[in-house]
């Protein structure tokens, strides 16, 4: 599962979602986004 966030995140949050293996896309990963949407995909 994704998450796409149009700001940054408190680190708790991102912390959470790393436990429960979900990827968050923060508004830092927005400019190249779809690259990074492939690369996720891929692995």
């Amino acid at each position: 599962m994704a998450f796409i966030s149009y700001r940054s995140l408190p680190q708790s949050v991102i912390d959470r979602a790393t436990g429960a293996k979900i990827k968050i896309f923060e508004e830092k990963d927005l400019h190249n986004l779809k690259a990074h949407l492939e690369h996720w995909m891929q692995q």
